[in-house]
């Protein structure tokens, strides 16, 4: 315990005068890295929850890509993709040394997820339930900081008596 109560001491500071027991207790429940921890999971499991109901959206998406190159097989095939196809391409020369091709390629893609067999509402549940659980590890983390503040300011106003 007295170990405690000095890592509180230097986390908080010396105890003067002019700190009360309730500023001394807000002041550690501010620095309290498990309140921090415990406020991120309460985040996390409400971006849980919003990533879910969000899913439920259409979507769009899209996509791009752009190649360039002299390799045979890769000429060939970007001219057959393109339907540009003469009978001039089929000359020895022209298959085994066709020069560089460019190809490019670009799609849009609108979705919306129709029967996802209750995953979206199990997950935003899920969510839900993190979250219920962070904020019940919040107040008893909480309180335990509470108890161990009071603890140390007792301690070193007994002390400094």
């Amino acid at each position: 315990m007295k170990f405690a109560a000095l890592i509180l001491f230097f986390t908080i500071g010396p105890v003067s005068g002019a700190d009360t027991l309730p500023a001394v207790v807000a002041a550690a429940l501010k620095r309290s890295p498990a309140l921090a921890e415990t406020r991120a999971r309460q985040d996390e499991a409400r971006a849980a929850g919003d990533e879910a109901f969000y899913s439920r959206w259409p979507r769009l998406s899209a996509s791009a890509s752009a190649m360039r190159s002299d390799d045979p097989l890769f000429a060939f095939g970007s001219l057959l993709q393109q339907r540009r196809v003469t009978q001039a391409d089929f000359a020895p020369d022209t298959l085994n040394r066709p020069g560089y091709r460019t190809a490019v390629r670009g799609g849009l893609e609108l979705g919306m997820p129709l029967f996802t067999g209750f995953e979206l509402t199990r997950a935003r549940e899920l969510a839900r339930l993190f979250e219920s659980e962070a904020a019940a590890f919040g107040g008893a983390a909480a309180q335990g900081v509470r108890l161990r503040a009071a603890d140390g300011y007792v301690r070193a106003v007994k002390d400094r008596e």
